[in-house]
């Protein structure tokens, strides 16, 4: 399924895995949602393809917000589909020049892959909307509010989905090279 109707079936299908987990976890708390969000991303970075990967992380925040799973604020969507692609694309990244430059112990580099992608991931969400835009419209009582949500929770919920991808990934991997 390398055609173009593939790529598109299975962004399709990453976008509604996505939106689905959103929906069925919300009422668990952000560490249980973020963290299943999270697994999903990384799993499509590191298994199916960063195209895929990157097309989930900008659409799947958006459908949220429209569907009322996802965050309230309209302002804040923009930087969460930027997090969420510079999350996909570096483990993807990292991933890929683990495997072309090391060779050995392939799961050792999507672990530190999605483990850095989710340090980057922090701090660009908290830089984005708790340092610039969340200051131009909220009121400062309502900041650590914010604060709470797009600080080092990000790196965990990210950490924690993401090694749960890495885990997983080889018996993935070969699942869906057995159906291609």
């Amino acid at each position: 399924m390398k055609s173009a109707a593939g790529w598109v079936a299975r962004s399709a299908a990453a976008v509604a895995l996505l939106l689905a987990v959103q929906t069925a976890t919300g009422a668990l708390g952000q560490l249980a949602t973020g963290s299943a969000v999270n697994f999903l991303l990384a799993l499509c970075a590191l298994a199916i393809g960063p195209g895929v990967a990157a097309t989930a992380a900008v659409i799947s925040p958006v459908l949220a917000f429209l569907v009322g799973v996802g965050p309230a604020m309209v302002q804040v969507i923009p930087a969460i589909a930027l997090g969420n692609l510079a999350y996909v694309l570096l483990t993807a990244a990292i991933a890929w020049l683990w495997r072309k430059n090391v060779a050995k112990g392939q799961t050792v580099g999507n672990f530190a892959a999605v483990i850095l992608s989710a340090a980057c991931k922090c701090a660009l969400l908290y830089g984005l909307i708790v340092c610039w835009i969340a200051p131009s419209f909220l009121p400062e009582k309502a900041l650590p509010v914010l604060t709470a949500s797009f600080g080092i929770m990000q790196f965990f919920t990210a950490a924690i989905g993401g090694a749960l991808a890495a885990a997983v990934t080889p018996l993935v991997k070969r699942a869906v090279s057995r159906r291609t």
